[in-house]
């Protein structure tokens, strides 16, 4: 939703003209940059122009748009927050639900005055979430978690312990501290099964080479087996001379690699991925718009039912609805994986912080064969820390005692967190104006919960009532109809939220 979000027009309606049109924020600032290069649209264009005015100028003149003066007042009392939740990081334990409920106070003035505002949708939304996120972070991190400056950091000088506040201040993981959130723990895991595979996969070539040996030396002397020793001897040597060249390339290239420091390896990776994340992005705004072209009609409220319709859903349905599937998973991998990384660049570039202390947001896609790995392995971890711990907080309140919380107490925390989360995702779209289709938000966050303990009974129903079947469905097979059941999850649940959200889409958006 968020690459759908941001564009802006002029009409009085979003419903009044064509969807397609909406959604080309080409023409927004089209005037000036039409002196430079008069053309109406790009089929008038050479390639170079096209190129340059697809990834360059409409990226430019969206960013363009994000800066106003209206934003000074609201960054002038988020100063004022930070301000005091940096105080009650270094003062004594007695003082800082004083400074923390000050900040919070703040945070509350800050989203009226977004609510207001009349700005861009998804720079309103990212502010709203930004404001709320960092306000409960400092409710669990300093309340609950109790994770402040040590006596030894509060020795420091006032540059070093700056230095210290900010990193504990911005963490919403938790990253280094004695409870991270989990995706850090696996992707340190799946580093080392990574290294693992690669020792696994060398070792396994050197067995290959000493059966081919012991095959070729125990070759007979007829004429059959002689074309075969023939066959392995040429095929041994084409490899041979494959590896021969591909080290003769590579080798002058990682030398060169390992030359660079590990910072700048970092570095140029992260800038790597920013790069190619913003064109698949941009790109995925071309096919939206020209590819799939869905109209109002295909997002009417009506086509959020699915199943109950079959008889009516037309080939053109089923593309736009996996076209929203695939951008509920993409919209905000691409969006916060570029935010993150150019924030990672700004502060370790300048040497405040070191690489592993800005681990990557999201996961590997490629172990989410299922929607509680979806979630558990992919799904970013920005605010799970955060609502975690007040799920925490509230489990205690009412009496199911401290913590951790195992067994059913488990599963019981587990969907406090989704109904948080939605409440947090379904809050933050009504102050920024979805004030039609929060409620589906907040319903879709709950569902998933719903559809992860659906799946995990039907899995150890599975597994006890027909082991040899559940065994000979966990390899590859399993994990593509894993893969299948959470495209179809996301292509039934999606579109309910995103199309109703898309019926009050605010005009500046």
């Amino acid at each position: 939703m968020d690459s759908l979000q941001s564009m802006g027009m002029d009409a009085m309606s979003p419903m009044e003209i064509p969807l397609g049109d909406t959604l080309n924020w080409s023409d927004y600032g089209y005037a000036d940059y039409a002196d430079f290069y008069p053309h109406g649209n790009y089929g008038k264009m050479n390639y170079i122009q096209a190129i340059y005015t697809f990834f360059i100028w409409e990226t430019w003149v969206s960013i363009q748009g994000m800066v106003t003066k209206e934003l000074l007042y609201p960054t002038i009392l988020y100063t004022i927050s930070v301000a005091c939740i940096a105080v009650a990081l270094n003062t004594e334990e007695r003082y800082r639900a004083a400074w923390v409920a000050a900040s919070v106070a703040i945070g509350a003035v800050i989203l009226q005055h977004l609510g207001d505002m009349d700005f861009i949708y998804v720079v309103k939304d990212t502010l709203i979430r930004l404001i709320i996120i960092h306000n409960m972070g400092a409710v669990v991190m300093i309340l609950w978690e109790k994770f402040c400056l040590t006596e030894e950091q509060k020795m420091l000088s006032w540059g070093k312990r700056a230095i210290a506040t900010y990193k504990i201040m911005w963490n919403s993981r938790f990253v280094k501290t004695s409870r991270p959130a989990p995706v850090f723990h696996l992707l340190k895991a799946e580093e080392e099964l990574r290294k693992a595979a690669l020792r696994a996969i060398a070792e396994e070539d050197d067995s290959e080479k000493l059966d081919d040996n012991s095959v070729l030396a125990d070759q007979t002397d007829d004429s059959c087996s002689n074309g075969l020793l023939h066959i392995r001897r040429v095929c041994n040597g084409a490899r041979q001379a494959g590896q021969w060249v591909w080290s003769c390339v590579s080798l002058p290239v990682i030398r060169l690699w390992n030359w660079i420091s590990p910072r700048n390896r970092w570095i140029m990776q992260t800038i790597t991925t920013v790069l190619i994340v913003w064109v698949l992005d941009r790109a995925t705004d071309h096919v939206s718009q020209v590819v799939v072209g869905f109209d109002w009609e295909d997002v009417g409220p009506h086509k959020t039912v699915f199943f109950r319709r079959l008889n009516e859903v037309t080939r053109h349905e089923v593309i736009v609805r996996s076209f929203f599937a695939f951008q509920t998973v993409w919209g905000p991998y691409s969006f916060y994986t570029q935010i993150h990384s150019i924030i990672a660049l700004f502060f370790v570039a300048l040497h405040i912080d070191e690489p592993e202390e800005w681990p990557p947001v999201f996961g590997d896609i490629r172990q989410a064969w299922s929607l509680r790995r979806l979630w558990s392995k992919f799904w970013d971890r920005l605010i799970y820390r955060a609502v975690n711990g007040l799920g925490e907080m509230f489990m205690t309140a009412v009496g199911f005692g401290q913590r951790p919380f195992r067994g059913m107490k488990r599963w019981v925390l587990n969907g406090l967190v989704f109904a948080i989360s939605g409440i947090f995702h379904a809050g933050t779209d009504y102050i920024a104006g979805l004030e039609c289709s929060w409620m589906w938000e907040f319903w879709w966050w709950n569902m998933n919960f719903v559809g992860i303990v659906g799946e995990t009974a039907l899995l150890y129903f599975i597994r006890a009532y027909f082991p040899h079947f559940y065994d000979k469905m966990s390899g590859k097979a399993g994990k593509a109809i894993g893969f299948l059941w959470v495209f179809a999850w996301l292509f039934w649940s999606a579109p309910k939220s995103h199309f109703m959200a898309m019926q009050c889409m605010p005009e500046n958006r």
